[in-house]
């Protein structure tokens, strides 16, 4: 799938959900606007149109070029999940190459907030996996109004290899 030049506006949950896919490039896209959750999430699927079994599919080859987004204000509505990239959703959840390069992070105000979250609730059933994080050329914004890490990475029992953090900006 290929997402190119979009801009994502005022959404109750996720402006991008990525759900049991491979493949999956974002280009040149902006996001704004107020959320109830995180701007983007990496998914199993377990609602609505999804299935609601999770399977051990792994998402492949998920890439942000170029993309833009946007500071998000504590005083609105979006600050329910306080991070921007939301890189896991379950403890069922597995990837291999997720990047982001030349994309801009605007501030996220709020005291436990992150720009990329790969933070997980195991349920003591199954494992997360993630392996290939790669985070190039990117700007992270922030000032002083409780921003606490551009980037988090708490894999917690789940595995987590070949991070790659090169030539960003904070």
């Amino acid at each position: 799938a290929i997402i190119k030049g979009v801009t994502f506006g005022d959404v109750v949950y996720h402006q991008i959900e990525v759900n049991r896919s491979k493949n999956v490039f974002v280009e040149d896209c902006l996001f704004i606007g107020n959320t109830e959750s995180s701007r983007v999430q990496i998914d199993i699927g377990s609602a609505g149109q999804k299935s609601a079994t999770p399977t051990a599919t792994i998402m492949e080859n998920i890439w942000f070029e170029n993309c833009r987004f946007a500071s998000r204000d504590a005083t609105s509505q979006n600050i329910g999940v306080p991070r921007m990239i939301e890189l896991d959703h379950s403890s069922n959840i597995s990837w291999k190459n997720v990047g982001f390069n030349k994309c801009e992070f605007g501030a996220v105000y709020n005291t436990s907030s992150s720009y990329v979250g790969y933070t997980m609730a195991l349920d003591g059933t199954s494992l997360l996996y993630g392996e290939g994080l790669t985070i190039t050329n990117c700007k992270f914004y922030g000032d002083a109004h409780g921003q606490t890490s551009a980037i988090h990475l708490i894999p917690g029992s789940g595995i987590l290899r070949g991070v790659r953090i090169e030539n960003n900006y904070f």
